[in-house]
């Protein structure tokens, strides 16, 4: 499944995320990770969570971090969530070229029953997008 956390920028989104992940992490019997383009979050993500900042694994593209998913999920099949927060900057692509890549992402969460949750810095979101679960910010 995946879950998507939208509004403009600086609506909240990222402190949204991060609260939902902090309070899933506490519950949850697997293990949660969230991914990121950035070292800023390190004191509010739980310590629990994985938090990985993309770009010291050099992930640049959106086909690069299809795959550095599926690595994540490979690696550790108690992976229950992942949150991603700036997909489309880590994938250097805007929300209308990435329809594929959320395609292929819904793939991976349903072979691997991983709830991916993203954040999406825009008002009015892509058709495709309306497939998902949303929540505005």
């Amino acid at each position: 499944m995946i879950r998507l956390i939208y509004g403009p920028k600086g609506s909240g989104k990222t402190g949204t995320m991060i609260e939902d992940a902090n309070a899933f992490a506490k519950q949850c019997d697997g293990a949660t990770v969230f991914l990121t383009d950035t070292d800023r979050y390190t004191y509010t993500v739980n310590y629990n969570i994985r938090l990985v900042n993309v770009y010291e694994y050099d992930v640049h593209a959106d086909v690069e971090l299809s795959g550095f998913i599926r690595g994540l999920i490979a690696s550790n099949a108690d992976i229950m969530r992942i949150y991603i927060d700036g997909v489309n900057r880590m994938t250097h692509k805007q929300y209308d070229d990435l329809a594929e890549f959320f395609a292929e992402l819904d793939k991976i969460s349903t072979a691997h029953n991983v709830e991916l949750v993203l954040t999406v810095s825009a008002e009015a979101l892509p058709a495709y997008m309306q497939a998902y679960r949303l929540q505005h910010a």
